[in-house]
């Protein structure tokens, strides 16, 4: 598995668990790339693919916003 698949699947792991909710912050490209000690396109790459369908990007400070959430 490619790091940004272990991240992506992070996130998608706090989503599915309840973990994140709407309205909650994701983690920030920052903290995300020293999690997984990546650079900051591998951490986009992950955030740009769990984007599609599950989040609304609405920037604030860097950080995404979760807007919608479609588990199964």
């Amino acid at each position: 598995m490619l790091l940004y698949q272990k991240i992506q699947k992070y996130i998608q792991t706090h989503i599915a668990n309840g973990e994140l909710a709407i309205g909650d912050k994701l983690p920030s490209e920052r903290t995300l790339q020293e999690h997984f000690n990546s650079t900051r396109i591998t951490v986009r790459e992950a955030l740009k693919n769990v984007a599609a369908g599950l989040l609304h990007p609405i920037n604030l400070s860097g950080d995404l916003l979760l807007r919608l959430i479609f588990i199964n």
